[in-house]
């Protein structure tokens, strides 16, 4: 099971407990390039967690592409004088729910970039990353996958979110949220 504690007690006290990880990164990314002969195997690696099953599915269709979008519109959020609102809007094809889970695949990358640029793990999104370098740090990456998060939560609920308000009020989080002790510094 993927979710051992939706399992009633009863079951689980009988069951034996296997914790299955992803295989190591060589050997996941020999095989995903055995499957998929392209040079973009470690973007998909990445944006997939090491997980080549995933990795193999986002590469079938245009993930790519559009987690490119997800990573511009984190770096054109934090721009001085960002309109959040077309933003938003720019984004509007894309399903809420995916692209709240772009938004945190590109921060979660991001973060391990702040700690170490050698541990990022999607190549494309290192020149995105350097250019937030200026404006953002590891303290507001943090907060940002927070909020990104419960965004996430909040699409996933039967609320019913204003797709427009919450996008809105995450990137303009994002936008002052990098700012903050940091100086208005382009991008």
């Amino acid at each position: 099971s993927d979710g051992p504690s939706r399992l009633l007690p009863t079951l689980r006290s009988r069951c034996r407990h296997l914790r299955l990880h992803p295989p190591a990164w060589s050997q996941a990314r020999k095989w995903l390039v055995s499957r998929r002969a392209e040079p973009d195997s470690d973007d998909l690696l990445g944006i997939a967690s090491g997980c080549p099953l995933s990795a193999l599915r986002l590469g079938e269709g245009n993930a790519l592409e559009r987690f490119d979008r997800a990573a511009a519109l984190m770096q054109r959020a934090a721009r001085p004088g960002a309109w959040v609102s077309s933003l938003a809007a720019e984004a509007g094809d894309i399903e809420l729910r995916e692209l709240l889970g772009w938004m945190q695949v590109y921060l979660v990358d991001l973060g391990r970039w702040f700690a170490d640029p050698a541990a990022s793990r999607v190549p494309r999104a290192r020149s995105v990353h350097a250019m937030l370098a200026g404006v953002a740090d590891a303290g507001a990456v943090a907060r940002q996958l927070r909020e990104t998060l419960r965004a996430a939560r909040d699409a996933a609920s039967t609320a019913n979110p204003n797709r427009q308000l919450l996008l809105e009020s995450l990137l303009a989080g994002w936008s002052a949220a990098d700012r903050a002790g940091q100086g208005d510094r382009p991008v």
